[in-house]
């Protein structure tokens, strides 16, 4: 009787087992379908940029305010030296009083398509140029150094500049066009509306108006961004017992610091070019970059270059920690997890998948354990079922042979 639990026993293993194969190729199919599409040819390229992008335009629509009160600041007292200093808060009470709370957000189609050509290009090509570099340390079996990756951050960030100037342009003129008096106003109506009466009114090349300290400053950022994350990583890791998490949010915060401090001058700069127009005699107020920090250091003072410096940075840093996606650790929790998708998206997908996975796992092997304990129970009462049966035949056995005898 053994036997047969025994039997019983190993048929339910090898149905349990069979399912379970059966699952697992559902899985790598499903997975490869899903895989497949994103390793198509014309889609596995253009992923580094769709997921810089849609990060960079999330982040825009949440900082978008901030941004809109950095630019007041930085123009706000121009060619005077001794001119009152407005703070965030009074700047913030002015806009609100002029109109409505979402003047706030002036500007946002324009800051939404900067963030979808900029930084969709800076992130985008710095991934392509790091897993260029990734694939040639391989091949001669060498690491990438911090040279390596400094170029292409300033390299992405150059190019990326370029690219998005235009959208940079018209997101100046439309945030300072409340500044000026309503009869002079423009009242863009919308990034497209701006670009296309630039275009009209100034032409074509004006759009790249202010390109050459966008480059800078881009190039500065990155720089700030790569060099003293870095070293503050390496020190944080030698000097303090902090998690690997913690340490990588505080190299962040230290290395969007640093970006700030080397590229608001130039971002102060650009601001004021980009907002510039020519006068009725046609000159401007400044003839280029050089020209313009000049002036603005002989008129304002050199500490007018870093006005507005906290709102600045507040802007810029979750921007820095973002571009640290490839250092940060996997999350433990649920809102780990959370944050991890949105500060880094190249990971979301896998991290999903990984967790949906596993919870499909678990409950496999829960239903594959009680099919299991259901079918030892069964066979347990097939084994007392086969036993009252052999002794119920062998009564009726025992039977007939003493009533044979005694016939």
């Amino acid at each position: 009787m053994s036997g047969t639990t025994s039997k019983a026993l190993d048929a339910a293993k090898s149905s349990s087992q069979q399912a379970k194969n059966t699952l697992k190729t559902m899985t790598e199919e499903t997975s490869t379908t899903k895989s497949s599409l994103l390793h198509h040819p014309y889609i596995r390229p253009a992923l580094p940029f769709i997921n810089g992008g849609l990060a960079g335009m999330t982040a825009t629509t949440v900082i978008q305010p901030i941004d809109m009160i950095k630019v007041r600041l930085q123009l706000a007292g121009e060619g005077a030296k001794n001119s009152a200093r407005p703070s965030p808060l009074a700047i913030t009470r002015d806009i609100i009083a002029q109109g409505k709370v979402f003047d706030l957000y002036t500007g946002l189609s324009a800051g939404l398509l900067r963030q979808a050509v900029y930084t969709t290009a800076r992130l985008g090509f710095f991934d392509t140029f790091m897993n260029i570099l990734k694939l040639r340390a391989e091949t001669n079996g060498s690491q990438i150094g911090f040279k390596e990756r400094a170029g292409a951050g300033l390299t992405a960030g150059g190019l990326a500049a370029m690219v998005g100037n235009p959208a940079d342009l018209a997101l100046i003129r439309m945030q300072s066009d409340g500044l000026k008096p309503v009869a002079q106003r423009a009242n863009y109506t919308s990034v497209i509306d701006a670009l296309s009466r630039i275009a009209k009114a100034e032409g074509i090349t004006a759009l790249w108006a202010g390109a050459y300290p966008t480059v800078v400053r881009a190039m500065a950022l990155n720089f700030g961004q790569l060099a003293f994350f870095s070293e503050a990583k390496n020190q944080l890791k030698s000097q303090t017992q902090l998690s690997a998490q913690t340490q990588t949010m505080a190299a962040s915060a230290v290395a969007g610091f640093f970006a700030s401090f080397f590229s608001l001058p130039f971002d102060f700069v650009k601001t004021r070019l980009q907002k510039q127009q020519k006068a009725s005699d046609g000159s401007l107020p400044y003839k280029g970059m050089a020209d313009c920090f000049r002036k603005v250091a002989r008129d304002e003072g050199i500490l007018r270059f870093y006005r507005g410096f906290g709102t600045y940075y507040v802007r810029i840093a979750p921007h820095a920690t973002m571009s640290y996606r490839y250092e940060a650790p996997r999350p433990r929790s649920r809102l780990g997890a959370a944050v991890h998708s949105f500060f880094y998206p190249n990971e979301a997908s896998r991290l999903g998948q990984r967790t949906l996975s596993a919870e499909r796992e678990a409950d496999y092997y829960a239903r594959s354990a009680r099919n299991s304990e259901e079918r030892a129970l069964s066979a347990k009462y097939e084994r007392n079922s086969a036993e009252y049966d052999a002794e119920y035949n062998a009564r009726l056995a025992d039977r007939e042979h003493q009533r044979r005898r005694q016939a």
